[in-house]
């Protein structure tokens, strides 16, 4: 199901793609953006886990609605980078929809392709269940749409936490819950961490499933294991070391982790918060990113 959604959706591109560009009397032909089989992977997993058995319709429409979007915002980056590549210069115009959140309305605007060709550019990112348009315009002509309310439009369903400055506002939050969530679908973002971190993939998936996966957490009110709750300062860190460009109190956070969960091990009855106190006195993670955070504080006021 999920291979025959990309190939039609893939087929609706070409459609429009090839339409765009005999209006604008562009000569070249369509990319064809490669199947994200991580993706595809990371989708059927999470659907077949008993804690979606009750959301299972609901999360599988969002889900492949997603995944459309994202095939056609792959779309969409592959053909403005070929005909950026060619000598054109296309723009990408991101419009809200209505009722937006903020992050969306910070980045509607007007762009050159060049300015926002990287992958993980905030403009080609969205939240889930956002519905915000993003349309790219080849050099001679008319727009093409990245995603829309349509039933074929496209999305990436990694989200950026790179325009946060603040870890504890209402907009971090909401990226965190956000991020948390997709780290779960994935499969294989733990292999970049282990490569960065110079730990072992098993070592790497153990934190994975620590911070994000496994119910870690005691809570002694519930009297039950929950899992953490999404934090942005661990979401960023996460994210960064998953896409290859950490920093440095980002590998202290897989350090104090790793110590952390050794803590717990040697001594079954400790607390959370006591194991935590432990670790941070060899890596303290909270110091070293709280630092991180006022110095970009500092730097926005100074501008």
């Amino acid at each position: 199901m999920i291979q025959d959604n990309y190939e039609l959706v893939t087929k609706y591109c070409e459609g429009v793609q090839n339409a765009l560009n005999e209006q604008a009397n562009i000569h070249l032909k369509y990319v064809k953006p490669d199947f994200d089989k991580d993706r595809a992977y990371g989708l059927i997993n999470a659907i077949h886990r008993d804690e979606f058995t009750k959301i299972k319709n609901e999360y599988l429409g969002e889900s492949l609605i997603n995944q459309s979007q994202d095939i056609v915002t792959e779309s969409v980056k592959a053909n403005a980078k070929f005909q950026y590549e060619t000598g054109m210069r296309p723009k990408i115009v991101r419009t809200v929809a209505g009722g937006c959140c903020d992050w969306c309305a910070n980045l509607a605007g007007t762009y050159d392709y060049e300015t926002v060709k990287a992958t993980g550019n905030d403009v080609w990112r969205r939240h889930r269940h956002c519905r915000c348009t993003v349309t790219y315009v080849p050099s001679k002509g008319k727009s093409k749409t990245v995603w829309t309310n349509q039933k074929y439009n496209s999305n990436t369903s990694v989200i950026s936490g790179a325009r946060i400055t603040d870890p504890d506002t209402k907009e971090a939050l909401k990226f965190a819950e956000s991020y948390y969530e997709e780290i779960r679908h994935k499969s294989t973002d733990y292999l970049k961490v282990a490569e960065k971190a110079n730990i072992t993939v098993q070592e790497a998936k153990n934190i994975k499933d620590y911070l994000f996966i496994d119910k870690s957490l005691y809570d002694e009110d519930l009297k039950a294991w929950i899992r953490f709750n999404p934090d942005a300062t661990i979401a960023q860190s996460w994210q960064r070391l998953s896409e290859g460009n950490p920093l440095p109190h980002d590998f202290t956070l897989i350090k104090h982790e790793m110590l952390e969960m050794k803590i717990k091990k040697e001594n079954p009855g400790i607390s959370h918060n006591d194991a935590h106190k432990r670790a941070n006195i060899v890596y303290n993670y909270s110091k070293e990113s709280g630092e991180y955070y006022d110095n970009l504080r500092k730097s926005k006021k100074s501008r």
